[in-house]
C-alpha cells in the first residue's frame, strides 16, 4: 500500500471534462456499470434539473489514484417511513413545507445502483484518500449550504474495510430498510427471458 502524503485532486462539473484516461486508470469501464462515464453523462442529461453534479479525480504525484462522484439534492427524511408517519407529516408540511427536506451532499449519485461511487486503486491506501474525500466534500458542502454529507450503498465487506475509517472522520453509520421487495420467480435472467418466448407477459 502506498501511504503517500503527496495526494491532489481536480474537481469537475461534468464527467465531460473529466481526463478519461486517468478515470480509466481507476474505473474498469468493462465491468464497472456504476462507475462508467457514459452512465454518469445520461445521469447529469436527465437529472441536471434536480442535483447538482461534481466529480473528483486524485492523484498521487503524477499516477491517478482515486475518483469519486458526487451529487447535491433535496432528500425527504420521511419518505421511507411508515404510511403514518408520512400522513403526519403530510398535515406538518401544510403548515411547514420543507420540514425534514434535507439538502444533502452525497458521494453517490441520484439513482440508487447498489454500489458505491468511489474507486481507490489497489495500491493506494484508502484512509488518505477519503479523508481528502471528505475534505473536498466538506468545502461543497459549505459553498451550498448542505444539511448532511452522506457516503452511501456500501456493501457488507466495504463497511467492515472502510467503516473504521468514515467513523474516525465523524461519519455515522445508517441504514435504510427496503421500500420494496421484489418476489423472484426465476433462477436467473435466461430462465426469465425463456419465460417470455413462452407467452409470459410479452
Amino acid at each position: 500500500m502506498q501511504q503517500s502524503p503527496n495526494l491532489s485532486y481536480q474537481l469537475y462539473r461534468s464527467i465531460s471534462d473529466v481526463d478519461k484516461i486517468d478515470w480509466h486508470k481507476v474505473v474498469d469501464i468493462n465491468t464497472d456499470l456504476a462507475m462508467h462515464p457514459e452512465l454518469i453523462r445520461l445521469m447529469e442529461k436527465s437529472l441536471g434539473d434536480q442535483a447538482q453534479f461534481w466529480h473528483v479525480l486524485i492523484r498521487d504525484g503524477q499516477q491517478a489514484a482515486a475518483c469519486a462522484c458526487f451529487c447535491l439534492f433535496e432528500s425527504d427524511a420521511v419518505q421511507s417511513s411508515p404510511p403514518w408517519v408520512c400522513r403526519v407529516f403530510d398535515s406538518i408540511r401544510k403548515i411547514w413545507p420543507n420540514c425534514l427536506k434535507l439538502k444533502v451532499l452525497f458521494c453517490g449519485l441520484p439513482v440508487p445502483s447498489a454500489e458505491t461511487h468511489f474507486r481507490i486503486a489497489p495500491q493506494v491506501e484508502a484512509k488518505p484518500v477519503l479523508t481528502l474525500l471528505n475534505s473536498v466534500m466538506q468545502n461543497i458542502a459549505r459553498q451550498q449550504k448542505a444539511d448532511l454529507i452522506v457516503f452511501k450503498e456500501f456493501k457488507d465487506a466495504q463497511v467492515k474495510q472502510l467503516g473504521a475509517i468514515l467513523a474516525d472522520l465523524g461519519f455515522q453509520r445508517g441504514d435504510i430498510a427496503p421500500t420494496f421487495e421484489l418476489e423472484r420467480n426465476f433462477q436467473s435472467f435466461d430462465d426469465y427471458q425463456q419465460a417470455l418466448r413462452s407467452g409470459y407477459r410479452r
